[in-house]
């Protein structure tokens, strides 16, 4: 039974200079084969990462900022509204009031679109239990 086949790593600068000057005999200390460096040549553009601009990098972050921006205004939003229906703590007192039980329902699922709804309970200071029934 022949042995276990090791495949050799080359480093990324030895890859990326064969692969520009279309050389395969360039680092013959390196001991390449010759197929393996046609073939870092054949397909030298699909290797390299492509260039990310500055300005979409920003606009990137400037997306995801916005996103994290509504997140955040839809949960103190929800905070705002639910103490305007039920001023106190839940822990301490229940919601018998049907409407108030509606109501908070109503803007927990308007807050639970951007974020998660285990979330929004837990701002809140709701039990998922609680919240179920």
């Amino acid at each position: 039974m022949p042995a276990a086949r090791s495949y050799q790593k080359y480093p990324e600068a030895v890859k990326l200079q064969i692969a520009k000057s279309q050389n395969p005999y360039l680092f013959p200390e390196y001991n390449i084969p010759r197929t393996t460096a046609l073939y870092w040549i054949r397909n030298q553009n699909k290797n390299l990462p492509k260039p990310i601009s500055e300005k979409s990098l920003t606009e990137r972050k400037i997306k995801s900022l916005e996103l994290d921006l509504e997140k955040e205004r839809s949960l103190t939003l929800l905070v705002a509204k639910i103490r305007n229906i039920f001023p106190h703590n839940f822990k301490d007192r229940r919601v018998t009031s049907k409407t108030q039980r509606r109501k908070i329902i109503e803007a927990i699922k308007t807050a639970s679109s951007r974020n998660k709804i285990s979330e929004c309970l837990k701002l809140i200071g709701l039990s998922k239990s609680s919240y179920s029934n």
